[in-house]
């Protein structure tokens, strides 16, 4: 009896002692997850404790991204990868964030189309004063004579004025791209940001440009960004003193060394502090148009000199280029790393400009493999416009919707 006892009491203790083991073994297992994260051995839901890329590394799992907020998945926290929009409104088919168009051969990606450049008169409503409205500052900064240096070896310095438009809302903890936006023979460095301009849009009207740049920007149709206005004059009070290659050359050293470190030095720019290498380093978020004058000094000094300090360039009205010297020099070896994202022409067909304008660009871009139309260049034809306004203000208006759109 005793042992019959016993050997029950053997068997009772070993099974007790078993029933942890037993346990264990039916609820730690690997779990085999199937596509909706279920455990098809016990049915538990994955916990989704690790996401990367809207994919859990536990299970497998997509995250089906229910909802988005400011483009970030509200389940997994994935931000969201933008890869199509709405050509119109720009707004991202998965989340509904405006997204401006990027270009790459100078097709956006996201919605399979090219710019569309505008050839026929801007609609008025570009130049009524926008809700947000930028602002305008006027610097004045020191620069030197440096062609009378030069000669002369002597040091000669003088003060000069610039003036820079800032987007609503700037904010000294971003960063902006940097237009520099020339004048023309005639104009100061008032004519783009601070002074009337007429529009022959018949019945003739008055405009500020800084009206159409507000209104881009709160469209979605351009990119919020600092536009600096300097001019090639050493004293626009005094235009009459100016010899076109000494200034152009002047402008050059001036534009380096004197205008792009105020305005880094001065504004949250891409640049990481005010010198040449790192404005080189940041040129795609450095752009420089002008018009009439301003153009050919594009053509022949800023574009050939300054390619490792811009990636962008719009020329409105405007060549009469050293074509074979332009060539060579966006041929040679100094510039081939330096990639032109868009070179963007237009000019009035009624300017007596217009033709040379049009078949210099032709040139540069049958001989320059770094240029492609339709690419990354473009010429506008500005219907029956003249040597003026209109087609200069069309022409910034169809430069700015591709400039920085990358």
């Amino acid at each position: 009896m005793r042992r019959r006892f016993a050997f029950v009491l053997a068997v009772l203790l070993a099974f007790s002692l078993a029933l942890p083991v037993l346990a264990a073994d039916a609820g730690e297992h690997e779990h085999q997850y199937d596509e909706n994260g279920v455990c098809a051995v016990c049915g538990a839901e994955c916990p989704h404790g690790v996401w990367v890329n809207g994919v859990c590394q536990l299970c497998g799992y997509h995250c089906p991204h229910p909802g988005w907020e400011d483009s970030v998945c509200v389940q997994c926290h994935m931000r969201c990868p933008h890869e199509h929009h709405d050509h119109d409104t720009f707004r991202c088919t998965a989340c509904g964030k405006v997204v401006l168009h990027a270009y790459v051969n100078g097709i956006c990606p996201m919605c399979g189309q090219a710019p569309w450049f505008q050839t026929a008169p801007l609609p008025m409503y570009l130049f009524a004063p926008a809700v947000h409205q930028g602002s305008v500052q006027t610097l004045t900064y020191e620069t030197h004579d440096y062609m009378k240096e030069r000669q002369k070896d002597t040091v000669v310095t003088r003060n000069k004025k610039l003036h820079v438009y800032l987007p609503y809302g700037y904010d000294p903890a971003k960063q902006y791209d940097v237009l520099i936006l020339m004048h023309g023979m005639g104009g100061t460095e008032r004519y783009w940001l601070v002074d009337e301009q007429v529009y022959y849009d018949p019945p003739e009207e008055k405009v500020h440009t800084t009206d159409m740049i507000d209104n881009m920007i709160d469209l979605g149709t351009a990119r919020e960004m600092i536009v600096v206005t300097p001019t090639f004059y050493n004293d626009s009070d005094r235009m009459n003193d100016y010899q076109r290659n000494r200034e152009q050359d002047q402008f050059v050293y001036e534009l380096r060394r004197d205008i792009l470190p105020l305005i880094v030095k001065t504004f949250s720019t891409y640049a990481a502090e005010p010198t040449e290498a790192a404005i080189s380093a940041a040129r795609e978020h450095f752009a420089y148009a002008g018009l009439s004058m301003g153009s050919i000094y594009g053509y022949n000094a800023v574009l050939p000199l300054c390619l490792d300090l811009f990636g962008w360039f719009g020329q409105f009205s405007g060549a009469e280029c050293y074509t074979d010297l332009v060539i060579s020099a966006l041929n040679s070896e100094n510039n081939a790393g330096y990639p032109i994202y868009w070179f963007y022409n237009a000019a009035g067909t009624a300017d007596n400009m217009y033709r040379n304008h049009r078949d210099q660009y032709w040139k540069l871009v049958n001989n320059c493999p770094a240029l492609t139309d339709g690419a990354n260049a473009t010429f506008t034809d500005i219907k029956g416009a003249l040597h003026e306004y209109k087609a200069w203000g069309e022409g910034l208006y169809n430069f700015l919707l591709v400039v920085f759109a990358r």
